[in-house]
């Protein structure tokens, strides 16, 4: 199998942050590309740096099992870094309001919002964070805070979120909850679709487990759901309507997320077989690349 794809590995990216040098970075949850030279990333604090890690380097990548809960500490939630991964920004103000729960699980930025803000999902605390493109307001919060729920106000551990172009978006709701909820522009609760199914063996349409990813196909204006755990795509109309849907050819599989480009391709990553893949939109597996080890480039 192609181990790499078409890219080259950087080594030491991001670079250890000085001062830093007894932790190491924790499981990095989200990342987004805003330019070559700006680069936002997210994870769930830092860890103490095992014996056998080097300075800078992730423990999840040499200690096996080791998760950033427990004996982490909330600090670099939400960080910046340049094109060399030398950090350059970073948001301590809001290490605190993430330390109530496990951390960060989603970062992203609507590619149709001009004014570029950061959004955040928290699964653990059941809301979605909206913030100033450089990190120093709070501007908006989806959901309510520790409460878990299945309403306009209410998420059941969120996963991810996916834009229209008119700047609506839906919300993957989630590890416990089995529904998409989409809101307006303003972050209004429009409507939500989804119920819950036989966890692991659910064919209905509609049903769903473990809604882990959202994408939309914004040509067709449908919406791409990742029912985790029933090892399947389903296909919904932008107001809820189930049109289609595709298995997974390995079984177990396990998806990480759901992602659409500007080439109309399905793009996601499984856990099972440590591999980045590539669909067309009808199920239809173009690429994969990727293996699990511990040298770099490698995926865990």
């Amino acid at each position: 199998s192609d181990l790499l794809g078409h890219y080259e590995v950087v080594t030491n990216w991001p670079q250890p942050q000085p001062g830093h040098e007894e932790w190491v970075w924790g499981a990095t949850v989200g990342i987004v590309a805003e330019s070559p030279g700006r680069v936002i990333v997210a994870q769930r604090g830092e860890l103490p740096r095992p014996k056998d890690v080097k300075p800078g380097w992730s423990a999840i990548a040499s200690v096996p099992g080791k998760r950033a809960e427990g004996n982490n500490r909330f600090e670099h939630c939400l960080y910046v870094v340049d094109a060399s991964g030398r950090i350059v920004d970073s948001w301590p103000q809001w290490d605190k309001m993430f330390s109530g729960g496990r951390g960060p699980h989603k970062l992203a930025i609507s590619p149709y919002d001009p004014q570029k803000h950061v959004w955040v999902v928290d699964d653990h605390q059941h809301a979605i964070y909206k913030f100033t493109n450089d990190g120093k307001q709070l501007v908006q919060t989806l959901g309510t805070p520790n409460v878990p729920g299945a309403d306009a106000t209410h998420f059941n551990r969120p996963t991810f979120m996916a834009w229209m172009p008119d700047g609506s978006f839906y919300v993957a709701d989630g590890y416990n909850g089995t529904r998409v909820a989409k809101f307006d522009a303003s972050g209004r609760f429009l409507l939500d679709f989804g119920m819950p199914g036989e966890r692991g063996s659910e064919t209905r349409p509609g049903y769903m487990n473990n809604v882990h990813g959202v994408a939309v196909d914004v040509e067709t204006r449908r919406v791409f759901v990742n029912d985790r755990e029933n090892h399947r795509i389903q296909i919904f109309d932008e107001n809820g309507r189930y049109l289609s849907e595709w298995k997974i050819a390995v079984s177990p599989s396990s998806l990480h997320f759901v992602q659409i480009g500007a080439d109309r391709k399905l793009v996601t990553f499984d856990r099972n077989t440590h591999k980045m893949l590539k669909y067309e939109l009808d199920g239809r597996l173009i690429y994969a690349w990727g293996t699990v080890s511990d040298f770099p480039g490698t995926l865990w």
